[in-house]
Order: structure tokens, then sequence, then C-alpha cells
């Protein structure tokens, strides 16, 4: 039976919880909506309420987690880190410093610090869940392999590129060994790695990381899919180092072809594709080659520039303004000096128009009366 103590807190915890959770909902519509101060201002009435609740309600720690999840959106990192250190002391206090939950929140603490560039507090941080997790799980665990990932992201982010690496090797270990050598959830720990060792010049091993990414790829996503072109560009640049030309080459192309398919053939990245042919044509001293692909890189450059002026142009001329206009011609036809086959027809283009609207407009004739 329910003494009279009990009903009343019942009886209070009915009449509390609805307006709390009508603020952190309401705090959340405005953040969605890009109304941040407002949001906070919200959280902050949410929280000075959530205080006069039972030390031990759990209403405490939630309305705790939505300001930091508020704030941390708003890039306020230091006062997020401030609001999590309650809510963490809340879990620790309530449930002790064993709970396994303590693990979540000592991780989303290391992220907020990685975040305002105290990386040497969130390898602490890390240390201490990485202990935590080997505890309950052993030393060869999903949740171990993460920690290891993000271990190596901070070392990155310090550019420590050789812990980094050690970091990574030993999470695609544990992966490899607990999801299978070529499971997907390997791909960004390979794709950090492939950087990272291109990084260090260890091209070769940049090379294997970057060959079992694009298997990996190919597999889930086809030989044909846009994702596969950060890979390639990857591949061919540890190839290049290497010089192995003819391979990088080769991947270079594919990768030229992919952007083609995926998007079109003026696309800015194929501009950049060729410029990629080139450096590595120079570096072979290939001056027939490298000439052909700057070439077409420039070529499709000044072929977006004069679309867009010619573009432009037509604008004014439905405006009215002539002058504009032509003037916006000129320029386009002076973008097109380079011989180049890809730049005819809009060369084409433009010079007629140009002819059209310099040519003097001819009189009309008077009705006869």
């Amino acid at each position: 039976m329910l003494t009279h103590f009990a009903i009343a807190m019942l009886a209070s915890a009915q009449q509390t919880e609805p307006d709390l959770n009508a603020l952190i909902t309401t705090a959340r519509q405005q953040m969605a909506k890009g109304e941040f101060d407002p949001a906070k201002a919200t959280m902050t009435q949410a929280w000075t309420f959530a205080q006069t609740l039972p030390r031990e309600n759990v209403l405490r720690y939630s309305t705790l987690k939505h300001f930091v999840a508020i704030l941390t959106g708003m890039a306020e990192y230091e006062e997020a880190e401030n609001y999590l250190n309650l809510a963490i002391n809340w879990r620790e206090t309530i449930n002790g410093r064993d709970d396994p939950k303590l693990a979540d929140e000592l991780i989303q603490m290391a992220q907020l610090r990685r975040l305002r560039g105290d990386f040497s507090t969130a390898m602490e941080t890390l240390q201490r869940v990485l202990m935590m997790r080997t505890k309950i799980n052993g030393n060869e665990s999903i949740e171990v392999a993460d920690l290891l990932s993000l271990q190596a992201l901070i070392c990155i982010e310090q550019q420590e590129n050789v812990q980094a690496a050690a970091f990574l090797r030993q999470a695609l270990r544990l992966r490899g060994k607990l999801m299978g050598e070529d499971h997907p959830s390997l791909v960004p720990d390979l794709d950090r790695l492939g950087v990272t060792q291109a990084t260090l010049r260890s091209y070769p091993d940049s090379e294997t990381a970057f060959r079992r990414v694009l298997i990996i790829r190919e597999t889930l996503l086809g030989k044909d899919d846009p994702d596969l072109l950060a890979t390639l560009d990857g591949l061919a640049y540890a190839l290049f180092g290497q010089k192995k030309y003819a391979e990088a080459e080769t991947v270079y192309k594919r990768q030229l072809d992919l952007w083609v398919k995926t998007s079109s053939a003026e696309h800015p990245m194929v501009a950049w594709s060729y410029d990629k042919l080139a450096i590595l044509y120079q570096d072979q001293k290939d001056e027939p080659k490298r000439k052909a692909a700057a070439d077409n890189a420039n070529a499709i450059r000044a072929l977006l520039y004069a679309k867009g002026l010619h573009n432009e142009a037509t604008i004014q001329l439905a405006n009215g303004d002539r002058p504009a206009a032509l003037a916006l011609l000129k320029q386009a036809q002076q973008s097109l000096a380079m011989k180049h086959e890809r730049l005819d027809k809009i060369r084409q283009q433009i010079d007629d128009l140009l002819k059209e609207q310099s040519a003097p407009k001819s009189r009309t004739k008077k009705s006869e009366k």
C-alpha cells in the first residue's frame, strides 16, 4: 500500500514531467528552425526546473543530455562539456562508477574535447573507456576497435601519423578477425590508413590499403559507382608515389571515365582528372601526353566559363540591357582564345550572337498613308 509521501511524490512527478518534456520539445523545435539562442534559453529554463526534482529522478539526467545536444549543435563545446560532466556525475552517483553505460558518456566527452582541440585530455578519456570496455568485453571486441579508430582520428588531427597508422592497423586487425577481412565496416579505417601511409610516403602500404578498399566497394556497389572515385584517386596516388607509371595512368584514366559517366564530360572534376594525368606525364617527361592532358583540362575550364558568360548575356538581352550583354559576349569570346575541339560549338554560338547583336538594326518602313 502506497504511503502518503509516495502518493504525493507520484502526483508531483505526474504534474512536472509533461511540463519538462514540453520545454525540451520546444527547445528541439527551436534548434531545428535555427533559433539557437531561444533554444538555449528554453533549455536553461528546463534545467532550472529539473533541479527542483529529487536527486535520483532520471529527468535531471535526460534534461542534461538534451542540453548537451543543443549546445553541441551550437558549437558551444566547452559549455556542453560542463553539462555533460553533470550528467556523468549523476550517473556515477546513482549507478556507480562501474556503470557500463558510462562508457558512452565518456566517449561523448572525448569527442567534445577533440572538437575544442583538447587532444591530450580526449586521449586520456578514451584510455579510461578502453579499460572499461576491455574489462567487460575483453581485448578483442568491436567496441575496442571503435575506440582505436577514434584514437587514430585524434592522432591524424594532430598530424601524429605514425601513431595514427599503428592505431588503425590494430583496429583493422580486430575488425578483420571479428567481422571478416572484406567486411564493409573496414572501409573507413582502410581509407584513413591509405591516406596516412601516403602522407608518411609509405606508398606500398598505402597501395595495399586502397586496393582492399576498392575490392570491398566494388563488391558492394559495382565498378561504376561514384563512391569509388576517392578510392581510385588514393590508389593512383600511391602507385604514382612508387613510380608505377603505367598502373597509375590506368587508374587515373578509370577515375576520369567514371567522372564522365557519373556526371558529364564537362564536369570540373573531369578537368581535375586531366590535371592529375598531366602531372603524371610531366614526371615521365612525356611532353606530348602532358600537353594533351593539360589542354583538355584548360579547355573544360574555358568552356564552363564561356557558357556562364553566354547564359548571363542572354539574360541581360532579355532584360533589355544590350550593352551589358555585348560586354559579356566579348569577354566570353576572349576566354575562348585557345584552339580546341571542345570549344568549337560554344565559340560559334557566341560569335553568331555577337554578330547578331552588333549589326545595325534595320529601320522599320513607314506604312503608306
